[in-house]
C-alpha cells in the first residue's frame, strides 16, 4: 500500500550565511587539505548528472539549516571526507564531516544522488531525505508488503500546478501532462543553462509513487530537463 502525508517544504530560497573563521582556523585547513578536496564523484541517474566535489557537497549541504544538517558548527569549520554509497537503492556520493583528521568517528553523514540530498540517521539506520523544514523517510521498512510515503506540501502542489501545468508533456519530457502529477519541490538549486539558480521540481504519481521526471522553476518561468546536454532549459 501507498499513502501521502503532507508536510511543508519551503520554496523560497535560503539566503547565504557566511561564517566568521580565524585566520589561524583557514591556515590549519590550508595546510592539511585531505586528499579526498579535489576528488570528483560522477552522479549520473535518469533525471540527470551532478559532478561532486568538496566544493558542490558544501554548496550543496550549505543551503540546509544547522538543526536540519544535525551539526551545532558551521558547515566550513568541519573537515569533510567524500567516498561512494548507496542511497536508497541508489549510487550516492557518501559526505561524512569531521572534526579533525584524526578523529574516526564521522559528526555526521549525507549522501548526495542526483539533485537530492541525505542525512544519514544513526538511530533509525536509513538515510533521511533533506529539506529546508526538516529530513523525512522516503520509504518506509516492509510489513507485509512494500509501503511508500511520500512527504509533500498541498498548498506549494497547488502553487506549483498554476505555473508549470500550462507546458503539455511534450513540452517537458514527461510521459504525461504535468496536472496528472504531484509535485515536490527538492529544496536544492542548480544552474540552469541561461546561468540562473532554478529550483528542481520532481513529479511523483497521485498514489505517490516516484517518477523519474523533474522540471525546474525560476519564479513564472519553467525549465526542463535537457537529457543531452544535462542541463535545464527554458521551455
Amino acid at each position: 500500500m501507498k499513502k501521502i502525508i503532507t508536510v511543508l517544504v519551503a520554496v523560497i530560497a535560503v539566503s547565504a550565511i557566511l561564517f566568521a573563521i580565524t585566520f589561524a582556523i583557514k591556515k590549519y585547513k590550508e595546510n592539511n587539505a585531505l586528499a579526498t578536496a579535489d576528488t570528483v564523484y560522477e552522479m549520473s541517474d535518469n533525471i540527470g548528472s551532478v559532478t561532486v566535489n568538496e566544493g558542490v557537497a558544501r554548496q550543496m549541504l550549505g543551503q540546509y539549516p544547522l538543526e536540519v544538517l544535525g551539526i551545532e558548527k558551521p558547515l566550513d569549520e568541519y573537515i569533510m571526507k567524500l567516498s561512494e554509497t548507496n542511497a536508497l537503492n541508489n549510487r550516492a556520493c557518501k559526505v561524512e564531516l569531521f572534526l579533525t583528521e584524526k578523529a574516526e568517528i564521522p559528526e555526521a553523514i549525507f549522501a548526495i544522488s542526483g539533485y537530492e540530498c541525505f542525512v544519514f540517521d544513526v538511530t533509525k539506520n536509513e538515510y533521511l531525505l533533506l529539506t529546508l523544514n526538516g529530513a523525512f523517510s522516503v520509504e518506509t521498512k516492509e510489513t507485509t508488503e512494500p509501503e511508500e510515503t511520500l512527504f509533500y506540501d498541498e498548498e506549494n502542489n497547488t502553487k506549483l500546478h498554476k505555473v508549470i501545468d500550462k507546458y503539455s508533456a511534450d513540452e517537458l519530457g514527461f510521459q504525461k501532462n504535468p496536472s496528472e502529477y504531484i509535485m515536490v519541490v527538492l529544496g536544492s538549486t542548480v544552474k540552469a543553462k541561461d546561468g540562473k539558480t532554478v529550483y528542481p521540481v520532481k513529479m511523483y504519481e497521485t498514489d505517490g509513487t516516484s517518477t523519474n521526471y523533474t522540471c525546474a522553476i525560476d519564479g513564472e518561468t519553467v525549465y526542463k530537463f535537457d537529457t543531452t546536454e544535462k542541463m535545464y532549459v527554458k521551455v
